[in-house]
């Protein structure tokens, strides 16, 4: 499968839902596994980023970004 395949059922799948994907639900939901768009993007982030889409939750937040938040 490419990357536009994987970013098309990225796409289906937030129409359907309403909102942003998350990696469990195109688990359950999608035509692939959350793992497998994970592994041609990089991360699931990454995978929603090509999409277009706002991130729905970040991992790995650099500290500097959190004091930031402080």
């Amino acid at each position: 499968m490419s990357e536009a395949d994987l970013i098309a059922e990225l796409r289906r799948l937030n129409e359907e839902l309403g909102h942003v994907p998350r990696k469990g639900e195109m688990e359950d939901q999608g035509g692939w596994t959350g793992s497998i768009s994970q592994k041609r993007f990089g991360s699931w982030n990454e995978a929603l980023t090509a999409t277009g889409f706002e991130l729905n939750e970040r991992w790995r937040i650099p500290q500097k970004d959190l004091l930031t938040k402080l």
